[in-house]
């Protein structure tokens, strides 16, 4: 088990007030991007990865960067089957956590605590209630697709 922070601390930097280091967000219907966040009070850099595709579906990630790494906090995954470290397996959608020793190899089926995504088959709904639960100040979204995410 590695232990890079306290659960107390990866909650307190989860949960800090973060920004955009950019003006606009925008994404296709199969996309892989990455964005820059910063918190408010510019303590900590982050990365924010969304990612579509045919297999993987859905997974929105904050990870915490560092100077030579990234260290993954936050991670929502849609339609797929996770197994965690004691063995038990969460069918379907899930969010992973840090936690201590760990990383972010332990899930929770959704919902989970305060985190209710309304509507995971839309993307724009998931993605700004990500960005609500998590306090990351909106941005501007261009959403380009012919279809929906489901």
């Amino acid at each position: 088990m590695e232990k890079l922070f306290s659960d107390e601390e990866a909650q307190r930097i989860i949960y800090l007030h973060k920004k955009f280091l950019t003006d606009k967000v925008i994404l296709t219907t199969f996309f892989d991007e990455e964005f820059d966040l910063i918190s408010v009070n510019n303590e900590i850099r982050y990365i924010l990865t969304v990612r579509n595709s045919k297999h993987q579906r859905l997974k929105i990630t904050i990870q915490k960067r560092e100077k030579n790494t990234q260290i993954p906090l936050v991670r929502l995954d849609t339609h797929k089957k996770h197994m965690n470290p004691d063995g038990t397996i969460i069918e379907g959608n899930h969010i992973h956590i840090y936690k201590e020793g760990y990383k972010d190899s332990w899930a929770y089926p959704l919902p989970y605590k305060h985190i209710n995504f309304s509507n995971l088959s839309d993307f724009k709904t998931t993605f700004l209630e990500f960005l609500e639960f998590f306090n990351i100040e909106k941005i501007r979204l261009v959403y380009q697709s012919i279809h929906s995410i489901y």
